[in-house]
Parts: C-alpha cells; structure tokens; sequence
C-alpha cells in the first residue's frame, strides 16, 4: 500500500487485476520484469500530496496490458533501461471496450522521459498525460489508434528519436514545443496538431494554443493536415518536412493564427484545396507555387540559386500540387530553380 522498490532480479506476474502495484510509488532501478495483467501493468494511484509516482531506471520490462500500461497519477519519470508495452491487443484493434484506458505510458501530471528504448503498441494513446509531456531523450517506436503522444497542456520535445509508424494524431497538446530530436509521423489525420479540444470560432485564433518548432528534424506523412495549430504557428529552426495531405479539406501547414517562418528550413508539399502560406513579414523568405501535374510520390525536387548551388532536396513521399519552401540565403529578388 506504501511504496514498492525494484533494484533487481527477475519477476514474472500474470495478474487477473494490475499487475505491479505501489499505491504512493513504484521505483524500478533494475531487473528484468515479464507482466502480463487483464487490469493495468504497472500502476502507483495515490492522490496524497507528491505521491503516486513511478520511476523507472535501468530495468527490462515487457507488459501486455488489457487497460493501461504504465499509470501513474501524479509523476512518471523514465531515464533509462528497456520498455515493450501492449494495451488491449495492439493498435489495429477494434474491439475496444469504452470503459477501459488502454494507453501504454500514462500520467495524470505529468510524464518525463529522458532516455531508454520503448517499443509502444497501443489500442489508445501510446504516451498520455492530462497535464505535460517532456522528452528529451530515448528511442521511441510507437504504433497508436489514436494520438501517438498526448498532452492536455504542453507537450515538450527536447531529443531523443521518435519513429511513429501508425497513429490518428501523432503529437497533440494545447501547447507543441519542439526544440530538438528526430522525429517520423505517418498518421491517419494531423501530425503535430496544437489544439486543447475547444471549438474555434470561423476566423478567430485560440490563444491557448500554439505551435512552436525551433530544432530538430520532423519528417511527416499526413492523410490530414501535416502541421496544424488552432492558435499560432512559428518555426524558428531545425528541418521541417511534410507530405500531405491527400484531401482537399485539409492542409500541408494550417493555422488559425497566422504561420511565421524565421529559420530553419521547410519543404512542406500537399494538395491545393486548402493551401496556407507563411505570412509574408516572415523573418526569412519563402517560395510557394501550385503545378498543374502531380507530383507524384518518390519525386526528388531540388531547389537552386542562380549559380546553381543547391539549396534544398527532397524525395517526396505522398506527392501533391502545392510545394512550400524556406531556408536560409532566400533573398528578395533573386531568381531560383
């Protein structure tokens, strides 16, 4: 009811209930743990001022889950060691119970991971917190039916490597903060989306939310919008690149509050219906033009100066009509191919 602490050995449970359980908090700091549990795997719920907290170092731990993976009510803090986690019976499952979570990594506070490799297969969210997310290192292979990583406030990424092969939504928080890391989304609808689930009036901006990327690299495919912010949108730095989306309804970059583009670089290519483009007191200039022919997926487009010096190239991945490009040494004036 305490306190569980985890320093080593090797633990096996089948649990017709949760799986490792420690009510003020679960401290794991080595071993090798094999869990198998119809409730959640591992979980720590008290709501006791500072408690019900879980953190993980250097273990090895595999969780097949019917709720949620990994819960903790207030903190969950991972530096290190080796995670494979499976909620309900993985991302392509529909037979979803309504009353259950089935989300792999979960916090009611927040979630902060530092480092480790996890493997994620969730019938839900696959990272969620109902309040922040920081990740700032570790390799994260995710698969989702639903967002990817969720946080009802700020989601912060800082390093790490994050390869999101399956998802509805892949990032998603009121506020989106990327800095660093590198970052692939393959998503059914928007991938990186600053929203807090409030609706927008038509022509109005949520000053709540925004969209900020300052590093990093984020290489998207997205059947919705690509990147799509329901307040403002700034990339400052770091290499954007997006593909999609393959509908009209929706848009390679969309935001409710203007785009600015100050740095970094951005190749960002999708269908005409609903094209937006960065405002044009954007610090650094931009190239945005519509073609008559598809480009078709696998497309390499190259972008030159005037004395053929190459500036940008991409393969494309989905194809389209609309190409939006910015990069440093755009100049007023000057011609380019």
């Amino acid at each position: 009811k305490d306190e569980l602490k985890i320093m080593s050995g090797t633990i096996s449970v089948n649990a017709a209930n949760n799986g490792i359980k420690g009510n003020d908090a679960i401290i794991v700091k080595g071993g090798s743990l094999t869990v198998k549990a119809d409730g959640d795997g591992l979980k720590s719920d008290s709501e006791d001022e500072g408690l019900g907290n879980i953190y993980l170092e250097n273990a090895w731990l595999s969780v097949e889950a019917g709720d949620d993976g990994i819960q903790a009510y207030r903190y969950l803090h991972v530096t290190s060691g080796e995670y494979s986690i499976k909620t309900g019976r993985g991302s392509s499952w529909t037979g979803q119970d309504e009353t259950m979570s089935y989300k792999a990594v979960k916090s009611d506070s927040a979630v902060v991971i530092e480092g480790g490799s996890f493997t994620l297969d969730s019938a839900d969210d696959a990272i969620h917190s109902n309040g922040t997310i920081v990740i700032s290192g570790g390799s994260l292979a995710i698969s989702a039916a639903d967002d990817a990583v969720h946080a009802d406030e700020v989601l912060t990424i800082e390093g790490g490597t994050l390869d999101i092969s399956s998802c509805y939504e892949g990032l998603e928080a009121a506020k989106v903060n990327i800095s660093g890391g590198d970052i692939t989304i393959i998503s059914r609808d928007d991938a990186v989306n600053a929203a807090d689930g409030t609706a927008n009036p038509v022509g109005h901006a949520n000053a709540n939310c925004s969209l900020i990327i300052s590093g990093g690299v984020l290489r998207i495919s997205a059947s919705g919008d690509g990147l799509d912010s329901n307040g403002t949108l700034l990339i400052s730095g770091g290499e954007v690149y997006v593909d999609g989306p393959t509908s009209g309804a929706d848009a390679a970059l969309d935001s409710d509050g203007g785009i600015l583009v100050n740095g970094g670089t951005l190749v960002a290519i999708g269908t005409l219906g609903m094209v937006e483009t960065p405002a044009g007191n954007s610090a650094q200039k931009c190239i945005s033009f519509a073609t008559g022919t598809q480009i078709t997926a696998g497309t390499t487009l190259i972008l030159r100066d005037a004395s053929g010096s190459e500036l940008i190239s991409y393969t494309t991945a989905m194809g389209g009509q609309s190409v939006i490009l910015s990069c440093a040494g755009l100049t007023i004036g000057q011609t380019y191919s």
